[in-house]
């Protein structure tokens, strides 16, 4: 069987939450294969969560709090609404990952559920819990590696409406949830992290960039979105995630650039302008320096 990993393609709303395609409320889960080889999975987060197997290579999956590492054979799991970034850890080879993307209702069937309050909730809730990286040298990591990996052939094997796979995918996530459960009983220092600050600062202020970003925006219009100052702003981002907010537009103005030069039939000259760029000749070495080629020389590789 030939699997096809697909380069990050995230759909982001207005307030940096990612839009996950195929996600439905009748049956909320959905697995997609990503190549992160060449191009980070972008800053995001989103209400489900994500137990996710690294197939080939290692990841590198940063957070506002720190770095973490999965590589082949590894699994991790991401928690609800943590804002995270990933990419190839080591640049060689390929970095390959199956995703498993589900809504936490999937599992706890109704709010109040006993399976909720004394199972879910404690994880959702626990703030230093944001990523856990499950090996096979415990056993509880063992088993959620299994679960994950029969996710992963079920649905590669039963059609999507096959009434096997709606049952046996709730299945597995409970397994799979499972054994993360005893993981973070059994080693909770391993995986929690201490808070940093401005994390709701720091979402007001993306939220404001991903929505301004094709205008001409300064340091001081972020740094009043949060109403906090100039310094501040800078300290913020810095503090979580070790760039400036100048960065940070330059990287979401690309990161736009290279979906409309992919998806769109808009000349070079017309996609720099729509993403901030008021000098086509500025975006072209912007783009070179940050993506290794021209914008045209992008658009025929990725096209």
């Amino acid at each position: 069987m030939h699997i096809t990993y697909e380069p990050p393609a995230l759909s982001m709303d207005l307030h940096r939450l990612e839009t996950i395609a195929g996600m439905t409320k009748e049956f909320p889960y959905i697995m997609d294969r990503t190549d992160v080889t060449d191009f980070p999975i972008p800053w995001h987060w989103h209400e489900e969560l994500e137990f996710i197997q690294v197939d080939e290579g290692t990841e590198e999956i940063s957070t506002n709090r720190g770095k973490y590492q999965a590589k082949a054979g590894e699994c991790y799991f991401v928690n609800t609404n943590v804002m995270t970034m990933k990419q190839q850890a080591q640049k060689k080879g390929r970095t390959l990952e199956t995703g498993h993307v589900f809504h936490p209702i999937l599992l706890y069937g109704h709010f109040g559920s006993l399976m909720e309050q004394r199972f879910l909730r404690p994880v959702l809730q626990d703030t230093s819990l944001e990523v856990v990286v499950l090996r096979p040298d415990t056993e509880a990591g063992k088993r959620f590696i299994k679960a994950v990996h029969q996710l992963t052939k079920l649905q590669d094997e039963l059609e999507y409406d096959d009434v096997r796979r709606i049952f046996r995918t709730r299945n597995l996530l409970s397994e799979g949830w499972l054994a993360l459960w005893d993981e973070v009983q059994t080693n909770p220092a391993v995986h929690s992290r201490s808070a940093s600050g401005g994390q709701e600062r720091i979402r007001t202020m993306m939220q404001y960039i991903n929505m301004h970003f094709p205008e001409k925006i300064s340091l001081q219009d972020i740094a009043d979105s949060a109403f906090i100052s100039t310094r501040d702003c800078i300290r913020v981002f810095n503090q979580n995630l070790n760039r400036t907010p100048v960065e940070y537009l330059t990287q979401v103005r690309i990161e736009n650039a290279r979906q409309m030069l992919v998806h769109s039939d808009k000349s070079v000259t017309e996609i720099a302008s729509a993403c901030g760029f008021f000098d086509s000749s500025y975006f072209t070495k912007v783009f070179r320096e940050t993506s290794g080629l021209t914008p045209t020389a992008f658009r025929k590789v990725y096209r």
